[in-house]
């Protein structure tokens, strides 16, 4: 949901087990300024584009690494968050939605 500027917070997506949990980043950008998975029309794009695409190779090798096939998806997100923050440094992961 856009805050009062318009701008939404980029979230990475984990499946399991039919539902999916986002965990926001710590970026939020205009729907404008994205494009299939890209950030663009941004002054940042190139940095915000590193940055998540190094999360997303992190929280891939991180999830080979998890014994998640008995885990709710709370739980898998939960390990993948534990094990990514240090990664991330200020990145919030208190802020975990749940989708059924």
């Amino acid at each position: 949901m856009p805050d009062r500027g318009g701008r939404c917070n980029i979230k990475l997506a984990i499946g399991h087990k039919s539902m999916t949990t986002y965990i926001s980043t710590p970026f939020s950008i205009l729907p404008s300024e994205w494009d299939n998975g890209i950030v663009i029309n941004n002054p940042c794009a190139a940095r915000m584009n590193r940055f998540l695409a190094a999360l997303h190779d992190k929280c891939t090798e991180v999830a080979y690494d998890i014994p998640f096939m008995d885990m709710s998806a709370k739980s898998v997100c939960a390990a993948v968050c534990e094990r990514v923050t240090p990664f991330i440094g200020q990145w919030h992961c208190s802020r975990i939605f749940l989708v059924h």
